[in-house]
């Protein structure tokens, strides 16, 4: 007999590695215990079972579910390898199981993504559906036409993942009292919803305030509304980013927005970043180093500003002109403010001996080692 053929052979050798059900007989392809076997080992065996076991019900069950065995939960790759399996082969099933409700809900509760090989009866089904939004709401692009435009299901979808608005209905997209509802449960939806959505005053009013970062789904025309970024603003200063080009160069707006969060400089216009008050305001309100980067030429080289700015942060001193750079009381109070920024002091006075002591005295930790090397 060939071995291909035997039984007790080909059945102790899929229990080892599944897709050796590759190379038995076509008969023992049939046999359920050597199929059941194989993809209890390895799912993807089922590839090679005879089409009537590819339609049973408990071989795909056990070729698509995680392994509960002792065995797979001590075996982490298998464990992997089970969770993962392509389920692609859900194509070359019956359209009796396709259509067969009690089989499909018992398989999409272990994997969701089984919606897309549904049948279309399925797929029209409202309460495998909701099911499988409420697991992952992108399962919304599988659903019917029909359902993608019943509100209640396409809310639970965003409720569970804003990307879902992206499948919903262009009747719904375009829907004020869906939009508010939508915003309201995740704001982030508005980037999916229509163009007239995203010019709607009072939609846009109430989702900056829900979370300013909805700004920039706004439309152009609102977002050089005051009112709109003021609110945006309010919720997450950043937002201020998203603004009209217009509005990051007025100055109340500017400076409110700055007030809130001085890294907002980094957004504003070259005007606004060249004004002595939005950059004074700036480095006051914000600790970070990197904010006088965002400053212009000019106002890098203003005494006021850099002082200010190095009282903040030593660090700073890294970004003033080197004119400041070279400034004796900018670089002390830099220097007592960080070690660091000895880095960032012009060389006249890192060779300036009466310097370094001076240095010395106000910050231990970069002295004396530093005086050692000019002696």
């Amino acid at each position: 007999m060939s071995l291909i053929n035997d039984y007790n052979i080909v059945k102790e050798n899929v229990k080892k590695n599944g897709l050796y059900l590759k190379y038995a007989s076509l008969e023992l392809r049939d046999n359920y215990d050597i199929v059941f076997e194989a993809v209890k080992n390895d799912g993807f065996a089922i590839e090679f079972a005879s089409l009537r076991l590819k339609n049973n019900i408990n071989i795909i069950k056990r070729a698509i579910s995680i392994n509960e065995d002792d065995q797979y939960i001590k075996n982490w790759n298998s464990y992997l390898t089970a969770f993962k399996i392509d389920i692609s082969f859900l194509n070359n099933i019956s359209i009796e199981l396709k259509n067969n409700i009690d089989f499909i809900k018992s398989i999409i509760i272990i994997n969701p993504q089984i919606i897309q090989y549904a049948s279309l009866e399925i797929q029209d089904n409202y309460d495998i559906i909701l099911d499988v939004v409420r697991n992952n709401g992108i399962y919304l692009q599988y659903a019917s036409s029909r359902l993608k435009d019943d509100s209640f299901i396409c809310k639970e979808a965003i409720k569970n993942n804003f990307n879902s608005a992206l499948f919903i209905s262009h009747n719904l997209k375009n829907s004020i009292q869906f939009a508010i509802e939508a915003i309201h449960i995740n704001s982030l939806s508005l980037e999916f919803l229509s163009n007239d959505i995203k010019n709607n005053f009072n939609i846009i009013k109430n989702a900056v305030s829900i979370n300013g970062i909805c700004l920039s789904y706004a439309s152009n025309k609102l977002k050089n509304n005051i009112e709109i970024v003021e609110t945006a603003i309010n919720n997450y200063p950043l937002s201020f980013k998203f603004a009209s080009k217009e509005l990051k160069n007025n100055y109340n707006l500017a400076y409110k927005a700055i007030k809130l969060n001085g890294y907002i400089l980094k957004y504003l216009s070259n005007d606004m970043r060249n004004n002595f008050n939005i950059v004074m305001e700036a480095i006051k309100n914000n600790n970070n180093s990197f904010i006088l980067f965002y400053a212009s030429p000019l106002l890098k080289n203003n005494y006021s500003i850099i002082m200010e700015a190095v009282k903040k942060n030593g660090y700073r001193l890294k970004f003033a002109s080197n004119n400041l750079q070279k400034n004796r009381k900018i670089c002390l109070e830099a220097i007592k403010n960080n070690f660091d920024a000895f880095e960032f002091i012009d060389i006249s006075l890192k060779t300036d001996i009466s310097f370094l002591i001076e240095a010395n005295i106000i910050n231990k930790k970069l002295f004396p080692q530093h005086l050692t090397n000019y002696h």
